[in-house]
C-alpha cells in the first residue's frame, strides 16, 4: 500500500507538474502509515525526483525507445533509486514493485520484472569516464540550462556547489521570543532529551519539531538560518513603521514583530489572498498583534504613506533552496528566470517610492544566480542614486543554510 502511494506521487509531480512537498503531505496527511513508512514513502518519492535524469540515462538502453505508460516508466524509476540509492535488498524491491503492478496490470509486471533483473545483471556506466559537464549533469540531475548558468557564474565552484544541493538538510527553527525566552526553550528541549545546537539565533536540529509543543504552541517557528539573517538586516526597532512588500507566508513579517517587541506597525502585503490568510493564522499562533495584511500587486500598489523600512524578498529563481526544493529544477527555465529578473525590477522600482528619507530598503532573494542579484541592485543604484548600498552579502548553500543575497540601502536625506 505505501508503494502504491509513492508511485501515485512520483507520477503527480513528474507528469503532472505537482509540487513535491504538496504531493508528499497529501498522502501523509490521509494515509495510516507507521512512522517508518513515512521516512521510507519520503525517501524514495523525492529521491526519484531529484535524481531522475540520472535514473533515466541508465533505463534508456533496457527500453530502448519504447512507448511505456507513465506509471509503469516511474514504477521502473522508483524501482532503480531503490537499488542504487538506498541499497535495498533487490528481490525485495523487484517483488514489491512487481506485486503492485501486478494487481493492475498483469503484462506490464511481467515488462518490470524483465526490466529491474536486467538492471542488477548489467553492468554501470563509469559517469566519471564523461567529459565535466555531461558528468555534473547526470550525476546531479541537473538540467543543462541551469547547470550551464552556474558554470558562466561560478566556474571554480560548481561541483560544491551542486553537492551541496542534494545533501540533506536538518530541521531550522527560531524560537519567538514573543512568547518564550530562549533558555527556557532550550530547557524544555533539554528536559525532552532533543540534540538540537543554537546558531546566531537558530535552533539546529536533526528532529522534526513539528508535533513538539513549542512549535504547537506557536512559540517556535520553522525558519532558515538565511531566512533569519534577512531580518535581522533590516534591523527594525520597536515602534517603526515597516513594509513587507512581498510578504509570502509571512515569516519574515513575524520575525520583524519579534525583533520589534510587537510595538510599531509591519504592512504585509501580497497579491495572493491565501497566503495573506495564511500570514494572519500564523501572527495569531505566535502571538503576533503588529501585522496589517494588505492584498496587492506590489508592481503597481501605491501606499499613502512611507514606511522606515521597506523590505523586498521577492519572487526568485530559487537555485539556493534546491537541497529542500527537489523539483524546482525541473520547473525553472531560463525564460522563467528572466520574466523573474523583470518582475524583481518593477517590484524594487516601486517599493522604493515608499521609503522615508533616511529609510532603508532591503532587498532579498533566495538564489544565487547574479542577475537577480548583484546585477539587479547595480542596475536599480545606477537608475536611483538617492539610495546608497550599506550592507550587500551573497552567501552559497551549505552549513550556514540556504544560498541566498542580501542588499540594504538607504535613502539619503533629500531636501
Amino acid at each position: 500500500m505505501m508503494m502504491d502511494f509513492a508511485l501515485q506521487a512520483v507520477t503527480r509531480i513528474i507528469n503532472e507538474g505537482a509540487y513535491c512537498n504538496i504531493a508528499v503531505n497529501e498522502v501523509l496527511q490521509k494515509a495510516n502509515f507507521s512512522n517508518h513508512e513515512k521516512r521510507l514513502f519520503t525517501h524514495i518519492v523525492l529521491g526519484t525526483v531529484e535524481n531522475k535524469i540520472r535514473i533515466d540515462y541508465y533505463l534508456a538502453p533496457l527500453i530502448k525507445g519504447k512507448r511505456i505508460k507513465p506509471y509503469l516508466k516511474n514504477t521502473l524509476r522508483m524501482g532503480f533509486y531503490m537499488l542504487d540509492e538506498m541499497r535495498l535488498a533487490p528481490h525485495y524491491v523487484v517483488n514489491t514493485l512487481v506485486q503492485m503492478i501486478k494487481k493492475q496490470d498483469f503484462k506490464g509486471s511481467q515488462f518490470v520484472n524483465g526490466v529491474l533483473r536486467s538492471y542488477q545483471q548489467l553492468p554501470k556506466p563509469d559517469l566519471t569516464k564523461l567529459p565535466r559537464k555531461e558528468y555534473w549533469h547526470l550525476k546531479f540531475s541537473m538540467p543543462l540550462d541551469l547547470l550551464n548558468l552556474l558554470i558562466d557564474q561560478y566556474p571554480d565552484r560548481v561541483e560544491s556547489i551542486l553537492e551541496e544541493m542534494q545533501k540533506p538538510t536538518p530541521n531550522y527553527y527560531r524560537i519567538n521570543t514573543l512568547k518564550i525566552k530562549p533558555e527556557e526553550a532550550v530547557r524544555l528541549l533539554q528536559k525532552d532529551k532533543i540534540d538540537f545546537q543554537i546558531e546566531d539565533d537558530c535552533l539546529i536540529t536533526k528532529t522534526s519539531l513539528l508535533n513538539h509543543s513549542l512549535f504547537i504552541e506557536g512559540k517556535i517557528i520553522a525558519q532558515n538560518p538565511s531566512s533569519i539573517k534577512v531580518a535581522k538586516t533590516v534591523g527594525p526597532k520597536p515602534n517603526d513603521v515597516v513594509l513587507d512588500i512581498c510578504a509570502g507566508l509571512g515569516t519574515k513579517s513575524m520575525h520583524l514583530a519579534d525583533l520589534m517587541e510587537n510595538r510599531g506597525e509591519i504592512v504585509a502585503c501580497d497579491i495572493y489572498p491565501h497566503k495573506l490568510r495564511l500570514v494572519e493564522e500564523s501572527a495569531k499562533k505566535l502571538g503576533v498583534e503588529i501585522v496589517k495584511t494588505v492584498l496587492a500587486d506590489a508592481t503597481v500598489y501605491r501606499f499613502e504613506k512611507k514606511f522606515d523600512h521597506v523590505l523586498v524578498d521577492a519572487p526568485c529563481s530559487g537555485l539556493g533552496v534546491m537541497a529542500h526544493k527537489v523539483d524546482l529544477k525541473y520547473q525553472m527555465t531560463l525564460e522563467k528566470i528572466t520574466e523573474l529578473t523583470e518582475l524583481q525590477k518593477k517590484i524594487l522600482e516601486n517599493a522604493a517610492g515608499f521609503v522615508k528619507n533616511g529609510g532603508t530598503l532591503t532587498y532579498s532573494t533566495c538564489t544565487i544566480n547574479k542577475n537577480e542579484n548583484e546585477e539587479q541592485i547595480k542596475q536599480f543604484l545606477s537608475n536611483h542614486q538617492e539610495f546608497e548600498k550599506v550592507y550587500e552579502a551573497s552567501f552559497l548553500p551549505g552549513v550556514s543554510g540556504d544560498g541566498f543575497y542580501i542588499c540594504k540601502m538607504i535613502r539619503k536625506d533629500c531636501m
